[in-house]
């Protein structure tokens, strides 16, 4: 049997979570913005940076669930089999993402030449043609790319709340589950979704105002991101603070209020024995 979800008492709880674990939060987001700004200057901005990138994500994101679920007192413990299946249950909805956002731009790029069909036959093997050609199909059809990407913004947010709890069942119950998540949110996506909407909108609105407000203090441009790609390799330490701060910034609010907002939901929708489904 599966609980009712109130969105208005898994937002309180998601709140109620940073208030009461900012002692463990902060030097958290602290720690992780340390470790990826550290990683881009000894690498730069190549794979093994990503790779830094994407094992820092994970573990700080896996600590911040297993803290909503039972506290720091074993995280230390258990970060590196918590963080090996968030990465493991986040990579196969990224996967699953991935697939349906290659359709829908196949969908969308075959509307928009389709009426240049005979243009790009004629055209054969030459690039710059092509090119040409792709670029005058998409400037003369806007209309087309534009309601694309909003079908895919709306279809990817649904299917990532489907899988919602992914990240905390995974933790939980110390094996990567994803599928069988389905079943719990299935019902009450509509709820899920306007709990995500309702506090991460603002949450992420919070997040990048801080972010932009320390570029400013710091000279970049955050709004453009040619002019600050062009002043992060003018000043590349100053950079290394600005992103730092801004990674410190997104962890302890944003990925700290999804935490905290992902777990509710998981002990609000879970099956009422907290077995986790076998199939």
């Amino acid at each position: 049997m599966i609980a009712q979800v109130s969105v208005r008492r898994t937002v309180g709880d998601a709140l109620a979570f940073l208030r009461a674990r900012w002692r463990f939060v902060l030097p958290l987001a602290a720690a992780a913005g340390a470790a990826q700004t550290l990683a881009l200057l000894a690498f730069g901005p190549n794979l093994a940076w990503l790779v830094i990138l994407a094992v820092v994500s994970a573990t700080a994101f896996a600590a911040l669930i297993r803290t909503a679920l039972r506290g720091p007192a074993d995280v230390r413990s258990n970060v590196v089999g918590d963080a090996a299946r968030v990465a493991g249950a986040v990579a196969i909805v990224g996967v699953i993402v991935a697939i349906i956002s290659i359709v829908l731009l196949y969908v969308a790029m075959s509307i928009i030449i389709a009426p240049y069909a005979d243009e790009i036959r004629a055209a054969g093997q030459n690039q710059a043609a092509l090119q040409a050609l792709m670029q005058h199909a998409i400037s003369a059809q806007p209309g087309t790319l534009f309601w694309a990407m909003i079908a895919w913004a709306l279809i990817a947010f649904f299917l990532t709340s489907y899988f919602y709890l992914a990240a905390p069942a995974s933790v939980d119950s110390r094996r990567v589950i994803v599928f069988q998540s389905w079943q719990w949110t299935n019902r009450h996506i509509l709820r899920v979704a306007g709990a995500r909407i309702l506090l991460l909108l603002p949450a992420l609105v919070l997040t990048n105002a801080l972010q932009t407000v320390v570029g400013l203090g710091l000279g970049f441009t955050t709004d453009d991101l040619v002019a600050l790609s062009n002043q992060a390799r003018a000043n590349p330490s100053l950079f290394a603070v600005f992103y730092g701060v801004a990674l410190f910034f997104q962890i302890a609010v944003y990925a700290a209020l999804e935490a905290g907002l992902s777990t509710a939901l998981y002990r609000a929708l879970k099956p009422t024995d907290g077995a986790v489904p076998s199939t």
